[in-house]
């Protein structure tokens, strides 16, 4: 049984994707096999993340400290997501490599692999891809906080920080929610 309650009431929303939409026109196919298959624009590509990516998602909606226990519990959540499935040991091996132990809030760690699982690596993953297909690739990781971001400081540069040097932000609030 989970010692802290499931974020916002339900199991996590583990069907969203952060990737380009496929639509069948502008997009025909997903980037990966866009590259694998030579049938992209030969052109310079940026791809990258939030230094914080995961804190939104984590601190966002996990008001308490969370354990061990849970913490590979969401550990296991984010393996099955996106079609994909944990093998035996994966749990296991990503505790010990993020150094999850008994004792401490491991709302930090989980963030880090959140955001390392969703964002960075897959980020990674297809720079790699696409070096090797003769294109210009290169990476950003995004690591500015607004000055009026009305975050609690603790989320550093989360998912989406980036938005208000890319739209600006209500100068009064520091809110996006008037662009």
């Amino acid at each position: 049984q989970l010692t802290a309650p499931p974020p916002n009431g339900t199991e996590w929303d583990t069907k969203c994707a952060f990737w380009p939409a496929v639509d069948g026109v502008t997009l025909p196919a997903s980037p990966d096999a866009l590259t694998q298959a030579s049938t992209f624009s030969a052109v310079p590509v940026i791809v990258g993340s939030n230094l914080n990516e995961g804190n939104a998602f984590i601190f966002g909606d996990f008001g308490e400290a969370l354990g061990l226990e849970d913490f590979k519990h969401y550990v296991g959540v984010v393996l099955n997501s996106r079609g994909s499935r944990e093998k035996p040991g994966d749990v296991q091996r990503l505790t010990a490599a993020y150094g999850a132990k008994e004792g401490s809030d491991l709302r930090p760690l989980l963030s880090e692999l959140v955001g390392d699982m969703l964002f960075a690596c897959r980020a990674r993953r297809f720079l790699r891809l696409r070096g090797r297909r003769a294109a210009p690739a290169f990476k950003y990781v995004f690591s500015q906080r607004a000055a009026e971001d009305p975050s609690p400081k603790t989320w550093g540069v989360y998912h989406s920080s980036e938005l208000a040097f890319l739209w600006g932000a209500d100068e009064e609030s520091g809110s996006m929610a008037a662009v």
